[in-house]
């Protein structure tokens, strides 16, 4: 019997980040990742469907960062100063997940898969 060499292989897709918009107290809209990336797993996280409603904030962040923490797979974002934030896979890179504004979690987890090819949640 011939042996197979064992491969990884996990279905991705491109999300241009320029449609994120925060807007200030007075009304004026900024686009900080303009110009920057992600590149998610193709597949609905099947944990999204699990999480009640109601879920207190206690257990939804932690479930939403890990949630992200396995979607992601690659990005080119930048932090509020303008510096690369840690890869996935790379030391801080659940610490970055953590310390974003609620807008910028709320933003990757509408995305975090291709909702096209999943159908509607």
């Amino acid at each position: 019997m011939a042996e197979v060499e064992r491969t990884k292989f996990v279905k991705t897709f491109l999300h241009p980040s320029d449609d994120f918009e925060v807007t200030d107290d007075e009304g004026t809209v900024y686009h900080p990742h303009a110009g920057e990336w992600v590149r998610f797993r193709s597949d609905m996280p099947w944990e999204i469907v699990r999480m009640p409603e109601t879920m207190p904030n206690r257990e939804y962040c932690p479930a939403i960062v890990r949630i992200l923490s396995r979607q992601i797979r690659d990005w080119n974002w930048t932090s509020d100063d303008g510096q690369a934030l840690p890869k996935p896979g790379e030391p801080g890179f659940d610490d970055a997940l953590w310390a974003m504004g609620q807008e910028e979690r709320g933003y990757l987890r509408n995305h975090c898969w291709d909702s096209a090819k999943a159908g509607e949640v």
